[in-house]
């Protein structure tokens, strides 16, 4: 199947929110504990539910990348903060080009609406992707999530 045929970017629905937050914890669950180390890993990804998820995306209304109809990532764009906080693909649907799909979207989105500079916080997975696709890195920075140190990098996106 070619991945850039058969995807689509949707905008979120409510019945989106349990396949999501699954997305979102998998995903976290199988990063290389040479990035994450497992206590970390369970830090980021916490104990959700589905209501967290519901209330979350009620407020952030992410961009939905399908294959086949079926949810395969998501990315969420915080329009009043120019701020991209989340962008997660299904383990399944890795390395198929579905989150470069969704920062293009993105910043298409962003333009729209006459935003000029996108932020993120960029994990060590996400920072090279975000890289390739023109982000510059601000600095580095760790965060404590449930008592645990997390490193990301704080980069921009300018829009010309």
């Amino acid at each position: 199947m070619n991945t850039a045929d058969n995807l689509t970017i949707r905008p979120y629905h409510d019945k989106d929110a349990a396949i999501l937050g699954d997305i979102f914890h998998r995903s976290i669950m199988a990063i290389d504990e040479r990035l994450y180390n497992a206590k970390q890993k369970r830090a980021w990804a916490g104990n959700k539910t589905l209501d967290f998820w519901q209330q979350r995306f009620a407020q952030t209304q992410p961009f939905v990348a399908c294959l086949s109809d079926q949810a395969a990532g998501f990315l969420e764009l915080i329009y009043k903060d120019a701020y991209i906080d989340c962008c997660y693909v299904d383990l399944e649907h890795q390395g198929k080009g579905i989150a470069s799909a969704l920062i293009r979207h993105a910043i298409d989105s962003a333009k729209v609406h006459n935003i000029d500079t996108l932020t993120v916080h960029a994990s060590d997975v996400a920072l090279p992707i975000f890289s390739r696709h023109g982000f510059t890195i601000i600095k580095r920075q760790q965060h404590e999530t449930q008592d645990t140190l997390l490193a990301n990098t704080l980069m921009r996106y300018s829009i010309k």
